[in-house]
């Protein structure tokens, strides 16, 4: 087994978009009128954590500061098995900071622990968070090295005798704070002269029971690997709704673009786990008060690329008008679909081949830009009467027109409205009689269809009914 711990200290102040003008300044988040998260600023202001919100503004006066949400903090974590998923298709939550990744079966595609861990720390970061790896044969003893920061020069491909001898050799001197300890008993063991896991770990564990219960020991056989420590895999989320609170307002859509590029992302390795593509999907933008617009934004063809999304956003953001300040912005998906072969084309690597702008595409940024409404298509109707057998119809519900058996005779895509009258003795006929009757309920016709030839030798589509002959359409 080879676990990869995932341990993100930042992540009470990393899921509050920070705007660039909060560069260089002090923020901490709070719990309880305490501080359990501060930047490198307010750091470097003396601010420590634990200190009190008074304390800190005294040291710092123009702190920014933020309330600790643990449910925004859950969402992100969520949110970030998605991108973890790229990696190993196992993968846990441990408590509300720390993921857990089984890397056993992956670690070749990766070129080795020192590639993939290089890996990891880029894809988070681009997500915006800095993370902690530890290397191990348990999934606690992982998570133990990734908050203790230990970072050891791992072999590339260590084989499982090597995986276990380091980790039993890193577990001696790994501090005991580092695990998941209640903090009265860390206390006890600190008042034993116990600190490092190794004082604890080579204690025999009857005499562990005895002294401190049997849920150390149980914790000490999990760390090395004497018991088996089973955690339950997380599935991919089957739906996307997702939001971004901001700590400073934005003015103006050039503002907005880049948190929602941001959420965009998300999306974006959202589909990439599932291999789906979006149809259709909503953007909401609003203030603090909650006050705000949402629009849709919709696709001709299932769409999984950031510049795709965020082309068509763009467009359409033109026709909207968005709050003065926007705090919060959100993005919705409505609908996808898996993708298949025909809506990729790949290179002999895997890589996305970039194709010339379709005629789908050209709809979107029309139906973007001008409205939805705005398009029309011809669509064929399921009726025998010629004038009523097509008719243009909104592109967004092009999809919903019926499409009709295919009808007896040739049909010519040039009518005249109305049909032209024709002396008989004009015309040579080519085939026909076709008798097309219909419309009782409406005004009945009862006409016979002939291919024909004029006199320029022009191929036409004429009838004969009541009143005479006509010509109704050319063929081209």
């Amino acid at each position: 087994m080879l676990w990869f711990g995932l341990y993100l200290p930042h992540l009470p102040l990393e899921v509050f978009k920070q705007p660039s003008s909060t560069t260089g300044v002090p923020i901490v988040v709070t719990d309880a009128q305490r501080v359990v998260r501060e930047n490198d600023a307010a750091r470097a202001a003396g601010i420590r954590l634990g200190a009190s919100l008074a304390t800190a503004r005294s040291l710092a006066p123009a702190l920014v500061h933020h309330a600790r949400n643990r449910e925004i903090e859950a969402q992100r974590l969520e949110r970030l098995v998605s991108t973890a998923y790229a990696f190993t298709p196992y993968v846990s939550v441990a408590a509300g900071d720390a993921l857990l990744l089984d890397m056993a079966g992956s670690l070749k595609l990766f070129d080795g622990i020192h590639k993939a861990r290089s890996k990891l720390r880029k894809k988070f970061g681009r997500a915006g968070h800095r993370v902690a790896i530890g290397v191990a044969h348990t999934p606690r003893a992982s998570l133990a090295f990734a908050k203790s920061g230990m970072d050891v020069a791992w072999p590339d491909m260590p084989d499982p005798q090597t995986i276990r001898r380091i980790t039993l050799q890193l577990l001696d001197t790994t501090p005991l704070a580092s695990l998941d300890l209640a903090p009265k008993t860390l206390e006890r063991f600190v008042n034993m002269g116990m600190r490092k896991v190794g004082d604890i770990v080579h204690v025999p564990r009857h005499e562990v029971v005895k002294r401190f219960g049997v849920e150390i020991a149980d914790c000490l056989a999990e760390l090395t690997g004497e018991r088996m420590d089973p955690w339950n895999a997380e599935r991919p989320p089957e739906s996307f709704s997702e939001s971004l609170h901001l700590i400073e307002p934005l003015r103006g859509k050039d503002e907005v673009l880049e948190p929602m590029e941001h959420l965009a992302k998300l999306l974006a390795t959202w589909l990439a786990r599932l291999n789906f593509g979006v149809r259709r999907l909503s953007w909401g933008v609003y203030t603090f008060d909650g006050e705000g617009a949402s629009f849709e934004v919709g696709f001709e063809q299932p769409r999984h690329e950031v510049a795709d999304i965020m082309a068509i956003t763009r467009l359409q953001m033109e026709t909207v008008d968005l709050p003065g300040e926007a705090m919060t912005i959100t993005l919705d998906v409505l609908y996808a679909m898996p993708l298949s072969a025909k809506w990729v084309e790949r290179d002999v690597l895997g890589q996305t081949v970039a194709q010339p702008a379709p005629p789908r595409e050209l709809v979107e940024r029309l139906s973007a830009r001008l409205g939805k409404d705005a398009l029309q298509r011809f669509c064929i109707f399921d009726d025998h009467r010629p004038e009523f057998a097509w008719r243009p119809t909104a592109e967004r519900d092009a999809g919903k027109a019926p499409i009709p058996v295919p009808e007896r005779g040739r049909r010519p895509l040039w009518l005249l409205e109305p049909p032209m009258p024709m002396r008989a003795d004009h015309l040579r006929i080519v085939s026909g009689p076709e008798r097309i009757r219909c419309g009782w309920w409406e005004q009945e016709q009862c006409r016979d269809y002939f291919v024909a030839q004029d006199r320029d030798a022009t191929w036409c589509w004429c009838f004969r009914d009541a009143q005479g002959w006509f010509v109704h359409g050319y063929f081209a």
